[in-house]
């Protein structure tokens, strides 16, 4: 069971903010989906989860958790929920599976904590989309650009 954010007057960085200059990162944001991820490759083994986080400035990033680190943050990762993450690593997206417009994504490791977070503590909206129009998907083809969210106006 996660502990609950006891301090409201506590600083974190939002979404935008993350670097890798930073030692110590702290955020609040939601989780707004989550999936496993498989290695089709060998008989569908599971590797990790995935999820997005979204916070209060509307930004996105993806996380992952690796498969030896799932019963830490199984409790914790649900679709959703507001959490605050501390002591997490940042890591370049991987450019032909992007799924945000953010230029990191987040690890949790050993050393990661996450905390729930009272739903007045901040305000994170519980979904994201992105709208776009035809000409403007046609576009993205052949190119790296993410999807994820998108609806297509016509």
């Amino acid at each position: 069971m996660s502990a609950e954010i006891l301090n409201n007057n506590r600083e974190y960085l939002t979404l935008d903010q993350l670097n890798r200059k930073r030692s110590y990162r702290r955020t609040v944001v939601r989780l707004i989906r989550k999936w496993e991820a498989r290695n089709l490759k060998r008989n569908n083994e599971l590797i990790g989860i995935n999820f997005i986080l979204l916070d209060e400035k509307n930004n996105t990033i993806q996380g992952s958790v690796h498969h030896s680190l799932l019963e830490k943050f199984a409790d914790q990762l649900c679709e959703g929920n507001l959490i605050e993450v501390c002591n997490f690593n940042l890591q370049d997206c991987n450019k032909n599976y992007k799924i945000s417009d953010h230029k990191f994504m987040i690890r949790l490791t050993e050393r990661t904590k996450i905390a729930s977070v009272r739903q007045q503590f901040c305000q994170i909206a519980h979904e994201k989309f992105r709208l776009k129009n035809y000409e403007d998907l046609v576009k993205l083809k052949d190119t790296s650009e993410d999807l994820y969210g998108t609806f297509l106006i016509f």
